[in-house]
């Protein structure tokens, strides 16, 4: 009487996870080919139907004896047929296809958690190994996630998929799926009752133990395929990028030669040491004494900056004030030599150009040059 019972609901749930051949579910009795089925239908229609019977007869019969009354027709105990185990290949799948791989694929795989195939499954297993307990969907992190997601300080879990929850007959398939072991897919018939050979998390292809499945606790929805995923039309190829002609290269700009620089004007060395007699008298006397020395009516003198340059004593009681003025021997530490050839323009040590209208020629430049050179003497 249960494979009777068994084989109606097997075959049910082969139509409904989209089995072309229902016919590997096998009976207690041989399956008979179409010309058989012909043959014996039209031996019924010769030979009339045989009445029933009360007399007991010695044929063997499809109902097995029985003094349990739970296991007879009406008798009020009997156990519905244990549901078929719920595999990957066959229901899994095509709800991850059509809710996850959108995170969770070979292009995006979300914290290394790729669900296309059953094999990245368990490869990303490897870092998360209580994505999925066999046989424990409770304490399963996938499951948890699917039905709501779980609000724990230490361990909290999100809603997956975030946006929107799946519906609630695909949230019970994945129950019992990992319930049912995580398996990947049933590759033998079994005995009927949904214990086939069947490839998993637990067993790599093993056999299962012989006992059979235990009902669900709570009723199962019908098993719904979801929508078939839609392919988008193929892209059409753009139309050919038209490259236009190479623009023509102008001639090189012809670049005339650099002007000639006039050497500079060298002013020969004096034949002996310069002394500061000749360079008042040169250049001082003439273009610097005016701020620099010079006694008014009154009896004031004129001392810009406090540098006095009348005679030789009032240079070297400047040099006490403003030591950097004159340096012997060094004229690009001697601030009075870089006033007279143009000043300097820096932000830390500037220096004004001296005299400020005019310009000392290159004579009188080259006997301050070579007075600090000749250690600035009298």
């Amino acid at each position: 009487m249960r494979m009777n019972l068994v084989i109606p609901s097997l075959f049910a749930l082969a139509l409904a996870q989209g089995c072309q051949d229902a016919t590997v579910i096998r009976s207690s009795g041989p399956v008979k080919s179409g010309e058989q089925r012909k043959t014996d239908a039209g031996n019924d229609n010769e030979k009339p139907a045989d009445k029933p019977t009360d007399k007991p007869t010695d044929k063997p019969t499809d109902k097995p004896t029985t003094d349990n009354p739970t296991d007879q027709p009406g008798g009020g105990g009997e156990k519905p047929p244990p549901a078929a185990k719920v595999t990957f290949e066959a229901i899994i799948k095509p709800i991850f296809g059509a809710s996850c791989i959108g995170c969770h694929g070979l292009e995006d795989a979300a914290k290394q958690i790729d669900l296309t195939t059953y094999e990245s499954m368990l490869d990303a297993l490897k870092s998360n190994p209580n994505m999925i307990v066999p046989g424990d969907a409770e304490n399963s992190r996938l499951f948890i996630a699917v039905n709501g997601g779980r609000a724990d300080a230490g361990s909290p879990i999100k809603q997956m998929p975030r946006r929107k929850k799946l519906p609630d007959n695909e949230i019970l398939l994945i129950k019992q799926w990992i319930a049912d072991g995580a398996l990947k897919e049933i590759v033998t018939e079994g005995d009927g009752n949904g214990n086939g050979t069947g490839i998993g998390i637990g067993n790599n292809g093993e056999e299962d133990d012989d006992k059979p499945v235990e009902p669900p606790t709570e009723p199962q929805p019908p098993v719904v395929n979801p929508p078939p995923v839609v392919t988008p039309p193929p892209v059409e190829n753009p139309p050919p990028v038209v490259i236009p002609p190479p623009v023509e290269t102008p001639p090189p700009v012809v670049t005339p030669p650099p002007a000639v620089t006039p050497p500079p004007v060298v002013s020969p060395p004096p034949a002996e040491k310069v002394r500061f007699a000749e360079v008042k008298e040169k250049v001082f006397a003439t273009s610097c004494i005016g701020c620099h020395g010079n006694v008014k009516p009154d009896g004031t003198v004129v001392a810009k900056g406090g540098v006095n340059l009348a005679g030789y004593e009032k240079v070297l009681e400047s040099l006490e004030e403003n030591p950097e003025m004159l340096v012997p021997g060094d004229l690009e530490k001697s601030r009075l030599y870089v006033a007279v050839t143009g000043g300097r323009d820096s932000e830390t040590d500037p220096v004004s150009k001296m005299p400020p209208r005019n310009t000392l020629t290159d004579e009188q430049i080259a006997v301050i040059r070579q007075w600090i050179k000749d250690g600035i003497e009298r």
